[in-house]
C-alpha cells in the first residue's frame, strides 16, 4: 500500500497511475491509488497501457470505465487528462499504429470531453512528437517513470 501523504511530503506533486491494459486488465491497486493520491492532494492522471492490435475504441471504452469505477474525475479538480501509454506496436507498421492512436485519442476525447495525453518511449513506436489533439510525454528527464527497478516510499521508480 502506498502512503500517498508521505509521497506528497517528499515533494512529489504529480503522479501517473496505471488503470488498465488492453480490454481485460484493470490494475488491482488502481482504485486505492486513485483515491489515495487525490486525498493526499496530488495532481494525478490515469494511464492505459496500449495494445494496438486490439480495437482502439474498445480499449478507450475499457479505460474510461476503469477510471469511472474508481470515482472518475471532474474537469475542475487536480486530475489531468487521461493518458495513453504507447510502448509497443504489437507488430503493426507505423501508419497502422498512427491510425490506431488517432482512433483511441479521438474516442477518448469524445468520452471525456478532454484531449488525452500520449506517453511513448523516445523513438518507438512513434517517431512523432507533435500532435494537435494531445500532449505528448516521451521517456525523458522531465518526469518520473514508474517501474519495478527501485522502490521509494512505496512507489516504484525507473528514473527521475
Amino acid at each position: 500500500m502506498i502512503n500517498w501523504n508521505a509521497v506528497r511530503s517528499s515533494g512529489i506533486k504529480f503522479v501517473s497511475i496505471k488503470a488498465s491494459e488492453g480490454v481485460t486488465y484493470t490494475d488491482p491497486d488502481f482504485y486505492a491509488n486513485w483515491i489515495g493520491a487525490h486525498a493526499a492532494g496530488l495532481t494525478r492522471t490515469a494511464y492505459h497501457f496500449a495494445h494496438p492490435s486490439i480495437s482502439a475504441i474498445d480499449q478507450a471504452n475499457y479505460f474510461v470505465a476503469a477510471v469511472t469505477s474508481a470515482g472518475g474525475y471532474a474537469h475542475n479538480t487536480s486530475t489531468m487528462q487521461l493518458m495513453l501509454d504507447l510502448e509497443s506496436t504489437d507488430g503493426l507498421e507505423p501508419p497502422a499504429v498512427w491510425s490506431w492512436v488517432q482512433a483511441f485519442m479521438g474516442h477518448l476525447q469524445n468520452l471525456t470531453g478532454r484531449p488525452g495525453i500520449i506517453y511513448t518511449v523516445r523513438g518507438k513506436p512513434l517517431k512523432v512528437a507533435c500532435f494537435h489533439t494531445a500532449l505528448v510525454l516521451t521517456h525523458a528527464h522531465t518526469h518520473t517513470h514508474f517501474s519495478s527497478h527501485t522502490k521509494t516510499l512505496g512507489i516504484l521508480f525507473l528514473e527521475r
